[in-house]
């Protein structure tokens, strides 16, 4: 008798997410001998200001920090320079610096009008990190980081680390790692699903492809939603948010159509949506071509069609989903209970998100959706095995009563 050796690959695969979700973040927080700056000061930059590598002796400093950071741009303002006081280093070997979490796209640390570290990004991606050696002295110093970005978001959102270039190495890697794995893991999953589509019937090839092409969309948008690989792969990072973008343009039919193949098409008007909804991400599609052949020059424009309209849409389509789900359970469907349990989850881990980051002032940074995301693929999973169980369980009554019949 052979065995299939793909339960043996979903086991490693769902014992490499537990280590990604568990083990990681651990080892990230395991070196504590740093020393942590939790406060700073803050000067804007004008528009006529962006060129200039010095901060301004008119322009008022702001005191700042980690529990009252400044991350929205005022009107007229292109960026802001940061001012903290370094503690001695000669303490370390290799002496570093480390912020776990900004916004902004184009970084320049200076000390002693020296510049020590500059970055500039040509995509729109404003999360960032900041990992940079400095000098070892004695005395303390004040270090100036020029934040500048075109977005709406700037500054520092995190502490400040000083301690051993090594040991915040370590941490500026694991801490978004976790991500990486989780998004990877789903990922190679959805193609194991995929290649195994050809071994199915046609009747249920349908939807195991969506749900295949679910689980790979999510699996992109988390990997595209971490900022390390826009950091180690920053020559691939316009191709990163290609990703991220027709990721969540081909997720939403697809969940979409996955649904109607749950409700059998029972709801027409369910239906009429999905259809609708197909139209308009495809309309985003079109957009977003013309978006990256004009240089970017409509973000602003293309921020409204593709996150605001579309963002409005899905929560209509989790809220449709939810409604139906909850009138096909009431009939008894265990599908339905399933299916509104995983959204359910989804929408309130995203509404918790959404929730805090308006309450922080946009500083919070979502990942609780993640776990909804893992929820909601997991309820998909145990329906679409239930169908099949349900196919396969036809099948054998149908031979009994064949046989019978003969």
């Amino acid at each position: 008798m052979k065995y299939s050796r793909f339960p043996f690959t979903m086991r490693w695969i769902a014992i490499a997410c537990l280590f990604a979700v568990f083990l990681l973040p651990r080892l990230a927080h395991a070196a504590n001998d740093t020393s942590v700056i939790r406060d700073w000061k803050v000067q804007w930059i004008p528009e006529q200001a962006v060129s200039e590598a010095v901060p301004s002796s008119t322009r008022p400093w702001i005191e700042s920090g980690a529990d009252r950071p400044f991350t929205v741009l005022p009107e007229g303002m292109r960026g802001m320079w940061v001012r903290f006081t370094v503690p001695p280093t000669s303490g370390w070997q290799r002496p570093g610096l480390l912020v776990d979490r900004l916004y902004g796209l184009d970084l320049s640390v200076y000390e002693d009008n020296k510049l020590l570290y500059d970055s500039k990004r040509d995509f729109i991606f404003d999360l960032n990190k900041l990992l940079v050696p400095i000098d070892q002295y004695a005395v303390p110093k004040e270090i100036y980081v020029r934040i500048l970005s075109s977005t709406e978001r700037v500054g520092f959102i995190s502490s400040v680390h000083i301690g051993n270039f090594e040991a915040l190495s370590k941490r500026f890697l694991l801490k978004d790692m976790p991500d990486l794995l989780l998004g990877t893991s789903i990922v190679l999953l959805s193609l194991m699903m995929l290649l195994c589509s050809g071994f199915l019937h046609r009747t249920q090839r349908s939807s195991w492809i969506s749900l295949c092409l679910i689980a790979l969309t999510m699996g992109t948008i988390i990997i595209a939603y971490s900022p390390l690989p826009y950091l180690y792969f920053r020559p691939f990072g316009k191709f990163l948010l290609l990703l991220f973008d027709l990721s969540l343009f081909i997720m939403v039919p697809a969940i979409n159509y996955y649904v109607d193949q749950v409700f059998e098409g029972q709801f027409r008007l369910f239906t009429k949506f999905r259809h609708w909804q197909a139209g308009y991400c495809l309309l985003c599609m079109i957009c977003l071509i013309v978006y990256l052949a004009a240089g970017n020059r409509f973000y602003s424009v293309y921020y409204v069609l593709t996150t605001a309209i579309l963002g409005a849409f899905i929560l209509v389509q989790l809220v449709f989903i939810i409604l139906l789900s909850v009138l096909y359970a009431k009939k008894g469907n265990k599908n339905a209970v399933l299916l509104s349990c995983g959204i359910i989850f989804l929408a309130l881990m995203g509404t918790v998100d959404l929730i805090l980051y308006f309450l922080t002032g946009k500083r919070y940074v979502l990942y609780l959706w993640k776990f909804g995301i893992i929820g909601m693929m997991m309820t998909l999973v145990l329906i679409l095995a239930r169908r099949i169980s349900a196919d396969y369980g036809k099948l054998l009554n149908y031979s009994k009563e064949l046989e019978l019949y003969n």
